[in-house]
């Protein structure tokens, strides 16, 4: 069974800026960063300072790629800090956001109650439903959040996210049995042909990201990834029409 390769530009939904770029480049879909914050939904890949929430200021710890790009950001050690000006909300993203291009939202991991975590699903949910959103939605992200989005909507496309060998094991756990994750995103270092096997297996797609070369994206397709996630636009075009295998078919 093939299918289009799905390419995601990793961040661009995070500034007005880049969303018009990812347009213009015809991608898939355009990633964001969704956190939960005072009740609302806040667009952003950085934490905010909790002890000092009136503070306009974001931080994270050792950013790589895409996410270290200002405007308004600067290095301090292993922090990244940025002010919060401006911000762009989840209202005005699903506005921008036009023509065939699609959403990946990205669910970040929080300290949040199952309380809290079931509000934030659900006020992501209201958001774009009031928006009347008509191109395609997928989420990723946290697992906390991403087993909600599956509770309340169970066709809605979710890829939980697998960054590290303790989430594969954890991934793998629930391979075959009644809580199968539909579909991941996996770190491209944890890429092989045995993972890649198991996935088919089980029927499982996956997304690889961190992907930052062709080389890289050429690897990640021979093992059978569905999409790619990357920060480069050029190459994500440069693979625009390719198709790629689907789990489900013969090995």
């Amino acid at each position: 069974m093939a299918a289009t390769l799905l390419r995601i530009a990793h961040g661009y939904g995070n500034r007005r800026a880049r969303i018009a770029q990812a347009q213009a480049a015809k991608v898939d879909r355009i990633e964001a960063d969704l956190r939960w914050w005072d009740g609302q939904i806040w667009v952003r890949h950085e934490h905010r300072l909790r002890r000092l929430p009136w503070l306009p200021l974001l931080y994270n710890k050792n950013l790589r790629g895409i996410h270290r790009a200002g405007p308004w950001a600067m290095p301090l050690g292993s922090l990244w800090l940025r002010l919060d000006l401006a911000r762009l909300s989840f209202t005005e993203l699903l506005g921008r956001v036009t023509g065939p291009a699609g959403l990946m939202l990205d669910l970040k991991r929080d300290s949040h109650s199952p309380e809290t975590a079931r509000r934030f699903v659900a006020a992501v949910f209201a958001e774009l439903d009031s928006s009347r959103f008509s191109a395609p939605v997928d989420f990723c992200g946290a697992w906390q959040y991403l087993d909600i989005v599956r509770d309340l909507r169970p066709a809605q496309s979710a890829h939980y996210s697998v960054d590290s060998a303790g989430d594969w094991d954890a991934a793998e756990a629930r391979l075959g049995g009644p809580r199968q994750l539909p579909k991941i995103t996996l770190k491209l270092s944890l890429a092989s042909e045995e993972r890649r096997v198991r996935l088919r297996q089980a029927g499982v797609p996956f997304v690889v990201w961190d992907v930052a070369t062709r080389a890289e994206a050429d690897h990640a397709i021979t093992l059978g990834a569905e999409g790619l996630i990357a920060d480069d636009l050029a190459m994500l075009s440069s693979l625009a029409g390719l198709t790629v295998a689907r789990p489900g078919g013969s090995q």
